[in-house]
């Protein structure tokens, strides 16, 4: 694969794709940092995801107390100024779209969905959706009303559940597993409503009676869905609404030696034209925090989630060079999943053993800038070809 055949999707046609073609994710997570101490009221919290080609790293972006303070306008231009690069990048890059987060602390994932496709001509919106957030009626209306202004489908990646507080904060307090299972007939009830008919249901959480839309979604926007998880719930919930499974991998020989792989993989990329050039590119950008590490240590006590648990278990923290595989950032709290780190062709190796298991979708993070882009590029071009 050269970088040239990555291509976005059509959106007339969002669904077709060849079976040897392998689709890529960008994740954007764009936050307004504040070093002096508490985060200011004015500060942002954005995280996407976009469906193209990236690496992971959170991009920092420092405003001095006294232009918070004075002109917090300011400071909001700087913030929608570099998401707005950051999209643009995306979609020069061969990215089809954004997957944007969904969770209490967050900006409303629909109003950054429109400022992604006002910024963009192509790309497609991921937005996640959880039942605690959004009445399906609604989410169904989101998907039908930006796909009908922009021509373009929105996508949906269906989350059971954020941070334990945060669902508690909703006064929800279904166990883990029975998330899933709304979250099932969450899925179906959305999928019902954009079905162009009219659509009634009552199940076990939600109930609708004789809903339909006066200007129904047209075929060709129809959305795709993902479902996240690691947990045997996640993967029973994505059988049964037959959907890719979206996960934080583990490392690629677990899966070798019979682990379930799931479709899609969120993992970032740090690569470079040799391994040496590539690990000091990833210490300089993600240095030992103690901090780090003890916010870490908490997220993991207070968190039911089955995959941050499972990789927080794993002694292998590892901060050498002999295989790409790299937990040090989300050890650190810098990012919530694992790297890949070294040269073009090493990482290109690696990921193409993800490739050959069914991995046909890669959720990576944010580029510190725009040649980030190039080089995850040839890391997957040496992938692709090491597939065919």
């Amino acid at each position: 694969m050269d970088p040239g055949s990555v291509q976005p999707r059509v959106a007339a046609h969002p669904c077709v794709h060849q079976l040897d073609r392998t689709r890529f994710a960008l994740d954007v997570h764009i936050r307004l940092a504040n070093p002096e101490g508490p985060a200011h009221p004015d500060a942002l919290s954005v995280q996407s995801r976009a469906v193209g080609v990236a690496q992971e790293g959170t991009v920092e972006l420092q405003v001095p107390p006294d232009a918070r303070a004075e002109q917090p306008h300011r400071a909001r231009l700087v913030r929608r100024s570099r998401a707005s690069d950051v999209m643009r990048w995306s979609e020069r890059s061969g990215c089809t779209g954004f997957l944007i987060y969904s969770d209490n602390d967050n900006v409303d994932p629909w109003l950054l969905a429109q400022l992604a496709m006002l910024h963009t001509e192509r790309s497609v919106p991921l937005v996640a959706v959880q039942p605690i957030a959004m009445h399906p009626h609604s989410v169904a209306k989101m998907i039908t009303t930006l796909g009908q202004l922009h021509e373009r489908p929105v996508h949906v990646n269906l989350v059971s559940g954020g941070f334990v507080k945060h669902l508690e904060s909703l006064d929800d307090h279904l166990p883990h597993d029975t998330r899933y299972t709304r979250l099932v007939e969450y899925a179906r009830i959305v999928q019902g409503l954009l079905g162009n008919t009219t659509y009634s249901h009552s199940g076990d959480y939600f109930s609708v009676r004789n809903a339909h839309f006066s200007r129904p979604l047209r075929p060709d926007l129809a959305p795709r869905y993902f479902l996240s998880g690691s947990s045997p719930a996640a993967a029973r919930a994505a059988r049964d609404l037959r959907v890719p499974r979206l996960a934080y991998p583990r490392p690629v020989h677990d899966y070798e030696a019979g682990e379930p792989c799931p479709e899609g993989i969120r993992i970032g990329v740090l690569a470079r034209p040799d391994s040496a050039e590539a690990w000091r590119a990833a210490t300089t950008r993600f240095p030992h925090s103690e901090t780090g590490r003890l916010i870490h240590e908490m997220a993991v006590e207070v968190s039911d989630s089955h995959w941050h648990g499972h990789l927080a278990a794993r002694e292998t923290a590892h901060t050498g060079t002999d295989t790409p595989y790299w937990l040090h950032p989300f050890r650190n709290y810098n990012t919530f999943c694992p790297y890949l780190v070294g040269g073009y062709q090493e990482v290109g190796t690696y990921l193409s053993r993800y490739l050959a298991l069914g991995v046909r979708t890669l959720v990576l993070d944010v580029p510190a800038e725009e040649d980030d882009l190039h080089h995850t590029h040839r890391a997957l071009a040496e992938a692709r070809q090491l597939t065919r």
